[in-house]
C-alpha cells in the first residue's frame, strides 16, 4: 500500500514521557511504525502524519521578538523566560480521558481571558484517544509528574470543516477554561485579514516539540529532545494556494518537529502583533528506520479565515458557560 501512494506524512501527538499513547484502532489507520507515538491514516493518494505539543511559563515581556534566521525549534532559541507578549500567550494543553488520565498534550495560544487556540487533531479520538476534558498548563518544561501551574478546561471545540478533505484541513479548535489566567501570561490577538497575502514573509513559531531531529537510526527514542518550550523563524511560501492553510519553506535552519502541533505561528508587521497560523503538520524525507525527518516543509492552518467562527464560537461557549 505504500509503495503505491503519495506519501504526505504528519506527526501525531506526543505523549508525556513515561506514559503509553491511547490511540484507538481505525479501519483506515495503518501502523507507519511499531511505536506508541506515530501512526498513519491512509488515502486514496496520500498518506498523512500529524505534529503534536507545545507550551508556555511567566516572565516579563518587551514590545518585539528580534528573531533572526537562526532561530529555531529544530536548532532553536530556549524561550522559557517568557519577556515578549507572544511568549506570554504560549501555554500547554494535557489532554485527559474521561478517568482524568493524561492521554497526550498540546501546545495552544491564549486568545482571551478564557479562550485558547490549538490545532483541531489534538481532539480528534483518531489521534489523541477518547479526549474528554483538558487542563492548561502554564510552564515552559512539561513534565508528567509533580506540581503544576494549571488551570482546568472547561469545553472544547473543532473548526466544523476539520479534516474534511481527510488532508487535516481546516485544523484548528479553540478551548474554554475556568479561572484567571496567572501573572506573566495574557492573550494575544489573531489574524482576522482575510484579504493578506503572507507569501514570503518571516513568522515565528513556538512549540514544545523535538529540538533535534531524527536520526534515522532504528530504535530511536522518538520522545527525544521533547517537552521545553522553543521558538523557530519559518518563511511562509505559499500562503494562497489553499483556502484554509499555508506552507512554510524546507529551506530556513529552523523547523517544525513531532511535539509542536498547536502552537502559535506570529507575524509583528507595522507594530502590530498576531497570530497568523497554528502548527499542524511537517513534511520530510523518509529516513532508514521508516521515520519522516523534521527538515522539511511544513503545513500550517490559517487563522483569519477561521477567524469569525473562531470568535462566534467563543461567545457561544462563554455564554453556556456563564462566564463574565
Amino acid at each position: 500500500m505504500l509503495q503505491d501512494s503519495l506519501e504526505i506524512f504528519f506527526v501525531f501527538s506526543q505523549s508525556p514521557p513515561g506514559r503509553d499513547s491511547l490511540f484507538p484502532s481505525k479501519k483506515d489507520m495503518v501502523l507507519a511504525l511499531e511505536v506508541d507515538v506515530i501512526r498513519a491514516f491512509s488515502f486514496p493518494m496520500f498518506f498523512a502524519l500529524v505534529l503534536g505539543l507545545a507550551a508556555c511559563s511567566p516572565h516579563s515581556f518587551n514590545s518585539s521578538e528580534n528573531l533572526d534566521g537562526s532561530a529555531g525549534i529544530l536548532n532553536g532559541e530556549l524561550k522559557t523566560n517568557r519577556d515578549t507578549p507572544a511568549s506570554r500567550s504560549v501555554v500547554l494543553i494535557e489532554l485527559l480521558n474521561r478517568f482524568d488520565q493524561s492521554l497526550t498534550f498540546c501546545s495552544a495560544a491564549l486568545i482571551g481571558p478564557h479562550t485558547l487556540m490549538t490545532a483541531g487533531h489534538c481532539f480528534d479520538p483518531r489521534v489523541a484517544g477518547p479526549v474528554t476534558r483538558f487542563r492548561v498548563l502554564f510552564e515552559s518544561h512539561y513534565s508528567s509528574w509533580g506540581n503544576h501551574l494549571m488551570l482546568n478546561g472547561t469545553a472544547f471545540k473543532q473548526h466544523p470543516l476539520y479534516n474534511s478533505t481527510r488532508l487535516y484541513d481546516h485544523d484548528v479548535a479553540i478551548g474554554l477554561f475556568s479561572g484567571n489566567i496567572p501573572p506573566g501570561f495574557a492573550p494575544v490577538a489573531i489574524d482576522t485579514d482575510t484579504t493578506a497575502n503572507y507569501s514570503n514573509e518571516t513568522v515565528y513559531a513556538y512549540g514544545y516539540g523535538r529540538t533535534k531531529d531524527y536520526t534515522g537510526i532504528p530504535g530511536e527514542d522518538l520522545r527525544d529532545s521533547t517537552g521545553t518550550l522553543y521558538r523557530g523563524a519559518l518563511r511562509i511560501t505559499s500562503y494562497n494556494d489553499l483556502a484554509d492553510r499555508y506552507w512554510t519553506s524546507p529551506n530556513t535552519r529552523a523547523h517544525l518537529c513531532q511535539g509542536d502541533s498547536g502552537g502559535p505561528q506570529f507575524l509583528e508587521k507595522n507594530g502590530t502583533l498576531k497570530i497568523v497560523g497554528v502548527n499542524s503538520a511537517s513534511w520530510g524525507e523518509m529516513l532508514p528506520n521508516g521515520v519522516r525527518s523534521c527538515a522539511g516543509k511544513s503545513q500550517a492552518t490559517k487563522v483569519a479565515p477561521a477567524s469569525g467562527w473562531i470568535r462566534s464560537t467563543e461567545k457561544e461557549l462563554l455564554q453556556t458557560a456563564h462566564y463574565h
